[in-house]
């Protein structure tokens, strides 16, 4: 990690966290597409509401949900008192993982339980959490809001951009 930090660019920062948030997305995208055509009696219905999944999916839903809100504002609240772009924009990283990983996770569960419960309805849960991972992929304008750089950092920020 060191090496990356000394070989430090914006442009650089930008495009890993641009590939980080691919490699978070397509993980559960493509094991959800596998379960999905691996499934052979499945439907909406739940009938086993014995099943501890039929609880705990839906539960780990609506926490991977609000964890990953709560986690990447707590992270992004203490970039934007950070001075150095290069700081902001390193730190930004650790932000995007902290993120993603409980909505990966959570999907990743939720696809596990289509397959096991033969049921859409969780299939259904997992590729609401992609489709919002999708939704926040990272863009330009956006880091620039949340780590609320300066005129100074964006004109650095743009400058190494061309």
């Amino acid at each position: 990690m060191s090496n990356n930090i000394q070989n430090y660019s914006p442009q650089g920062v930008l495009k890993t966290v641009k590939m980080l948030h691919l490699a978070m997305v397509v993980a559960p995208l493509f094991f959800g597409i596998f379960i999905l055509y691996s499934m052979n009696d499945y439907s909406f219905e739940i009938t086993d509401f014995e099943d501890p999944l039929v609880y705990a999916i839906p539960i780990v839903a609506v926490l991977g949900f609000v964890a990953s809100n709560y986690l990447y504002k707590m992270y992004i609240t203490q970039l934007q008192k950070k001075e150095t772009l290069k700081e902001k924009l390193t730190g930004y990283l650790s932000a995007v993982i902290m993120g993603y990983a409980p909505l990966e996770g959570a999907a990743l569960l939720a696809m596990v339980g289509a397959y096991l419960t033969q049921s859409l309805l969780f299939f259904t849960i997992g590729a609401l959490l992609v489709a919002y991972m999708i939704f926040r992929r990272p863009k330009k304008v956006a880091i620039e809001q949340d780590l609320k750089l300066t005129m100074e950092q964006r004109d650095q920020l743009n400058r190494n951009q061309r």
